[in-house]
């Protein structure tokens, strides 16, 4: 009996073995929180390491990626056609270490706890408030 069952398992891995690998399905990634899927989306480009927080130190390099996303003539500021619109001051131009202040501030408002992370909830808030 001992050996019929033995054989039987032996065989039935031998089948699953020769099954084909399942196939990738169109799903979207899951939600994050009260996210919701655009706002996922910009979450993890924010969260470069995925662990569900913003630290201040991947809030300021995203915030430079962005800076250098925008400043298309790459003169290392951005005029009043290249910023957007929550970043634009009374000044005809704006630099990097002042676009980076100005955003930080947002940081800290937006991390209500003052804890130096960004939650799901907090990033909600502060893109609603960014986004109006």
């Amino acid at each position: 009996m001992f050996k019929l069952l033995f054989v039987l398992l032996i065989a039935a891995g031998a089948f699953a073995q020769d099954a084909p690998p399942p196939k990738p399905t169109d799903a979207k990634p899951p939600t994050i929180g009260s996210l919701d899927e655009k706002e996922t989306k910009s979450f993890r480009r924010f969260d470069r390491d995925g662990d569900g927080k913003i630290t201040v130190e991947e809030y300021r390099n995203s915030v430079v990626r962005i800076f250098t996303r925008l400043d298309k003539k790459k003169r290392g500021y951005l005029d009043q056609s290249e910023a957007p619109k929550t970043a634009k001051g009374p000044k005809d131009r704006i630099t990097l270490p002042e676009f980076q202040d100005a955003m930080m501030v947002r940081f800290r408002k937006a991390d209500a706890d003052h804890d130096g992370l960004l939650t799901p909830d907090e990033f909600k808030i502060w893109r609603q408030a960014m986004n109006p």
